[in-house]
């Protein structure tokens, strides 16, 4: 996808809950396609979080046996699931994926026993949206959001856990103020490492999270209509006005 092309369609992405089985499983063949075929990874026939390929009406799946109790997040261009995660909360599961993979020092880091904690794992993007970050950092403002105004479990974790070896998310992960805290492979044939992150964060934590990444990804936004737009500057103080009005709000009455 060419630049121009990619300036066009960033305001057109929606990022939201995928609701039934068929919107997880489009999540799942889209993990299919980066994660075996474009990354060439092949799950083990054993292994903790019973990593399975199975065949299904849109095509190849991988599933896992997380998958119908996470809490999933879809990006969407047009009609076209395009970027996907999950979360994963304590209460539901006795271990989460990561306790799973690592050894003894490693999870007295991640604190198996806590209560209120989450996991972000899944996170994916089609290899055509990849560009500036802008549908990976949608999926993660909808987890945070959903962190900040879901069910009270949800806004009671303070904990979040993630992994990953793409240098681009860690990147951005680093951003927000996780914090690295080991790298494991999910099996030793694995290419690379993945480096395990947590971070630490409150309800106006996850509130400053929201706002750099709404302040990073406007950045963008108005790079594209500086050029287009005759009505700029005045779409940028209203714009700003609206963002003050609405963090105070925030503050005020949560």
């Amino acid at each position: 996808m060419s630049t121009n092309n990619s300036n066009n369609i960033w305001g057109s992405i929606i990022t939201r809950k995928l609701q039934t089985q068929s919107e997880i499983k489009r999540a799942e063949n889209l993990l299919y396609e980066v994660y075996c075929k474009e990354l060439q990874w092949t799950p083990l026939e054993k292994n903790p979080s019973n990593y399975r390929i199975e065949e299904s009406e849109i095509g190849k799946t991988l599933t896992d046996k997380y998958s119908t109790e996470s809490f999933w997040i879809g990006a969407f261009y047009q009609d076209k699931l395009i970027g996907c995660c999950r979360l994963l909360h304590s209460r539901e599961f006795k271990n989460l994926e990561l306790h799973q993979y690592f050894d003894a020092q490693c999870s007295s880091l991640l604190d198996a026993t806590a209560s209120a904690q989450c996991e972000v794992n899944r996170l994916t993007v089609h290899k055509q949206f990849r560009g500036k970050g802008i549908v990976l950092l949608k999926l993660m403002r909808c987890g945070f959001h959903h962190l900040l105004y879901g069910d009270d479990h949800w806004r009671n974790v303070s904990k979040l856990l993630s992994s990953t070896p793409s240098k681009p998310t860690m990147k951005y992960l680093k951003w927000i103020g996780a914090d690295v805290v080991g790298d494991f492979k999910y099996h030793q044939s694995d290419p690379k490492f993945s480096y395990v992150f947590v971070l630490h964060c409150s309800n106006i934590h996850k509130l400053i999270i929201i706002g750099l990444i709404d302040l990073y990804l406007f950045y963008h936004r108005i790079l594209f209509m500086k050029k287009s737009n005759p009505y700029f500057y005045a779409f940028i103080i209203f714009l700003l006005i609206f963002l003050c009005l609405s963090f105070l709000n925030h503050l005020l009455y949560n």
